[in-house]
């Protein structure tokens, strides 16, 4: 609390000149040497393969441009597709498989599509079997659901900053049918 705005942005840039530093001297090779990391998303602390926190770098700060972009009301600088499709791909392919209701996914087979509006951005295909989900890149062409947004309108449903419904209700999120809806939040729960 007694930090100044001055000398949080000179330990922001300190952080990533350390950063920086270290991976300026990384090979290709490096990036599959295992690093401490002290945060696996929820599931304590780990030895993890050193791009792991590097990309979590990329997708943490991705979220932290977007929220402040969102309460901020500034459209520009948008962030390149490519760290977009890095961010939208790390939440979905993690945050939805453990977010899964196992028991309502026994025995069900169900295929969901996060397909995004904005230029160069990628569509990923959440696939439900045997009680587990996967999530990867692309879009299933015979899907349950297709939900249809912006990485913008993503990132403030999924942050809570505006609520699914509300996102509905503007426009600002489509889905392919109301069925499907319901069955997607059956199986994936999240408050």
């Amino acid at each position: 609390a007694d930090q100044t705005v001055e000398e949080t942005l000179a330990q922001l840039q300190a952080s990533r000149e350390e950063i920086r530093r270290v991976a300026a001297g990384m090979t290709d090779a490096d990036l599959d040497r295992p690093t401490w990391f002290p945060f696996i998303f929820g599931m304590g602390d780990g030895w993890v393969p050193a791009r792991m926190p590097l990309g979590f770098c990329i997708t943490h700060d991705w979220s932290e441009f977007m929220q402040l972009r969102i309460h901020s009301g500034a459209k520009a600088p948008v962030p390149s597709p490519g760290i977009t499709n890095q961010y939208l791909g790390a939440m979905i392919g993690m945050a939805f498989p453990m977010a899964l209701d196992k028991e309502a996914a026994d025995g069900d087979e169900f295929t969901a599509v996060f397909a995004f509006s904005d230029p160069g951005v990628s569509s990923f295909t959440i696939r439900v079997a045997d009680g587990s989900a996967v999530a990867e890149p692309g879009q299933e062409t015979d899907a349950d659901l297709v939900i249809t947004e912006s990485a913008e309108t993503f990132e403030k449903a999924f942050r809570g900053i505006t609520s699914f419904p509300e996102a509905m209700q503007a426009g600002d999120i489509q889905v392919s049918n109301m069925e499907g809806l319901a069955k997607f939040g059956t199986l994936f729960p999240m408050q």
